[in-house]
C-alpha cells in the first residue's frame, strides 16, 4: 500500500457547519484528514479491510464474497501467521511509546495476554480484580466517551475504575459499580487502584453486583434496543 494524496485540511474545514465529532467510542478523533491510499490488489490481506464483504468459497466481486473474511479457525495458515506476527510485534510498538521499562521479561509489571474469541471476552474480564478505563481528557470526544469496555466490565461483574469524565461519571455513580479517579493524577490512580484491590470482600461483591444489576435493568441490549428502535420510529415514521 502507498499514500496517493493528502488533503490540505480536515473535512470539517470545508463544511458549511463544521461538526465537533464528539460522539461514538473513544477511539475516534476530533478531526479527520482525508487520505487516499492505494492498495495492492494482489495482496490477499487487502480484502480483509473492505467493508461489506462476506465469506464465500471463492472471490466474487459482484456479490461481494471473499474467501478471506472468515472466522479465525477458518483462516488460511499464512493469514494466521500474519496476525500472530502483529501480536508478537506489539511489545516493540509499546516500547517505542516509552513503555520499555515495564516490559521486562519474567518480572515485568505489564502482561500482554493473547487475543481471545468474542465469546470468551466476558470470562476473561471477570477474572480481573479491577477493570480500569483511564481515558485521558485530551478531546471532547474522550471526555464524553462511554466505551464498550465499561459495559463489558459491568456485565462481567468486575469492579470498575473509570476516569472521572462526564461520559462515564453518571454511569459509574448511578450504578455504584466502582470508583472514579482523575485520569491525569498518577498518584491518585495508584492509591485508588490499591484501595479497590485491597477492599473488603463485601465491598468488592457490592461493586460486582451493582454492575451486573445495572446491565440487566438499564444498559443491557435488551433494554437499550427498545429505546433505540423508538428513536428510529420517531425519525423515520416507520415501524421497527
Amino acid at each position: 500500500a502507498k499514500v496517493g494524496s493528502l488533503s490540505p485540511g480536515t473535512g470539517a474545514q470545508f463544511s458549511i457547519l463544521p461538526p465537533q465529532n464528539a460522539t461514538g467510542n473513544f477511539v475516534k478523533v476530533v478531526q479527520r484528514v482525508p487520505v487516499r491510499i492505494y492498495l495492492d490488489p494482489d495482496d490477499k490481506m487487502v480484502e480483509r479491510l473492505k467493508a461489506g464483504w462476506r465469506y464465500g468459497s471463492k472471490r466474487d466481486v459482484e456479490q461481494k464474497i471473499s474467501p478471506y473474511l472468515v472466522a479465525w479457525e477458518k483462516l488460511p495458515d499464512e493469514v494466521k501467521g500474519y496476525d500472530r506476527k502483529a501480536v508478537r510485534e506489539l511489545p516493540g510498538v509499546l516500547a517505542q511509546e516509552g513503555l520499555v521499562s515495564v516490559l521486562a521479561e519474567p518480572n515485568g509489571r505489564l502482561r500482554l495476554l493473547p487475543p481471545v474469541r468474542p465469546g470468551k471476552v466476558l470470562p476473561w474480564v471477570a477474572s480481573a480484580d479491577v477493570a480500569a478505563m483511564l481515558i485521558q481528557p485530551t478531546t471532547l470526544n474522550h471526555r464524553l466517551t462511554t466505551p464498550n469496555k465499561l459495559f463489558e466490565a459491568m456485565a462481567a461483574g468486575t469492579p470498575v475504575l473509570a476516569a472521572d469524565l462526564p461520559g462515564m461519571r453518571s454511569i459509574v455513580e448511578s450504578s455504584g459499580c466502582g470508583r472514579l479517579v482523575d485520569p491525569t493524577d498518577v498518584g491518585a490512580i495508584a492509591a485508588t487502584l490499591r484501595e479497590m484491590v485491597e477492599a473488603p470482600a463485601e465491598q468488592r461483591a457490592a461493586w460486582s453486583e451493582a454492575g451486573r444489576r445495572a446491565i440487566e435493568t438499564t444498559y443491557g441490549w435488551g433494554r437499550q434496543m427498545d429505546a433505540l428502535t423508538k428513536v428510529y420510529r420517531g425519525l423515520t415514521g416507520k415501524p421497527w
